[in-house]
């Protein structure tokens, strides 16, 4: 039945058992992979807006040596537009938006990415410390990444905790 052929005698949807039943369930707990992914989004905020603003108040205070304004100027809105999407990132997990829970996991697979195809630049006195690195790097950070991505999206606290709907969305 549509909400425009609805009885009008019939009590309002909110206060049906279906709704109540539904309101009064406790709010599902966020997972610790949600904190994890947060917090070292806070992180990576924090080490890339601060040079940006530390440069910004350089800049405004009459830098008189920079060689190309526009560069410059360029670099700022661009790291300041990527904080700005971190913190947008932060606040929609902390929230629960729905659509979070996909940028999330597609954020741990580029760090997953990132960890897997750097280039391996330290030196090793032996190569048995060379296998221990190539181990870790090969098979223990993937598992980790691929545990991590699956308690983030996958798991039913996950699937529960983003399926639930916004507390601001009344």
């Amino acid at each position: 039945m549509t909400d425009d052929l609805r009885n009008p005698y019939s009590p309002p949807l909110a206060t049906t058992p279906q709704f109540l039943a539904k309101a009064s369930q406790p709010a599902a707990k966020r997972p610790i992979s949600a904190w994890i992914l947060m917090a070292l989004l806070a992180v990576l905020t924090l080490s890339t807006a601060l040079p940006a603003l530390r440069m910004g108040w350089a800049l405004a205070s009459g830098a008189r040596h920079v060689t190309s304004a526009i560069g410059v100027v360029g670099w700022l809105a661009w790291v300041l537009g990527f904080s700005t999407l971190l913190v947008a990132t932060i606040l929609a997990i902390h929230r629960a938006r729905p659509w979070s829970r996909w940028v999330g996991l597609a954020l741990i697979v580029a760090f997953a990415a990132i960890g897997l195809l750097r280039t391996d630049t330290d030196q090793y006195p032996n190569d048995g410390q060379r296998a221990g690195a190539a181990i870790a790097k090969m098979v223990v950070l993937p598992a980790l990444f691929v545990w991590w991505a699956w308690a983030f999206a996958f798991t039913a606290k996950a699937r529960t905790y983003f399926a639930r709907p916004p507390a601001d969305s009344d």
